[in-house]
């Protein structure tokens, strides 16, 4: 059970589901699209892919150098780019987040990917937040992303061991940018 400290309540509902789902100390990596099927998504998220991975780069300009990653998910959670420091990547890879890997609550816990998504709004999770304590070096903000239809289509993620001036709001803006540069190309994709 989630410590004695208020959490808001979509955390102490994660920690609940997870209960009944995974474990909380053993370590099982994500589920992960592989071959045709990871193809097949990347295929049908082109639009957002072509967009959304040159707005990774861009944002990770201004980060450079930092230890944490930029991710970029379909709305399912399934991780389709991602950019960022060579050393958190590996580290991520190491876990299992690779192209592919579904953030499931389910199978890993609870963590910011899955809570955006459900939830539809920015949120972070840090450390003992994470339902799994293989997790919890981690701090990670995540935000959904809109098309101009209200359609969630995307979620954007910022995640490191320990990454300054990184809250909901920034992710928020984040995927504003995102969303902007993505309606200016393509006339689909928007931020809330």
């Amino acid at each position: 059970m989630p410590p004695s400290q208020p959490w808001p309540d979509y955390l102490q509902a994660s920690w609940l589901r997870c209960a009944h789902q995974t474990s909380a100390t053993l370590w099982h990596p994500p589920h992960s699209a592989k071959g045709q099927t990871l193809q097949s998504l990347r295929q049908r998220k082109r639009d957002l892919l072509t967009t959304g991975e040159m707005a990774l780069e861009d944002l990770y300009e201004f980060m450079e150098g930092r230890p944490c990653a930029l991710l970029l998910t379909d709305e399912s959670g399934c991780l389709l780019a991602r950019t960022g420091h060579p050393d958190t990547l590996r580290e991520l890879a190491a876990l299992g987040f690779g192209p592919g890997a579904f953030f499931s609550e389910g199978r890993i816990g609870t963590n910011a990917i899955n809570l955006a998504a459900l939830e539809g709004v920015p949120l972070c999770v840090s450390g003992p937040q994470h339902f799994n304590q293989t997790l919890y070096p981690w701090h990670s903000c995540a935000s959904p992303v809109y098309n101009s239809n209200g359609r969630q289509v995307a979620i954007i993620a910022l995640i490191g061991y320990f990454v300054f001036g990184i809250d909901p709001q920034t992710t928020t803006q984040i995927a504003g940018q995102f969303g902007q540069g993505a309606s200016q190309q393509q006339g689909e994709v928007g931020s809330p």
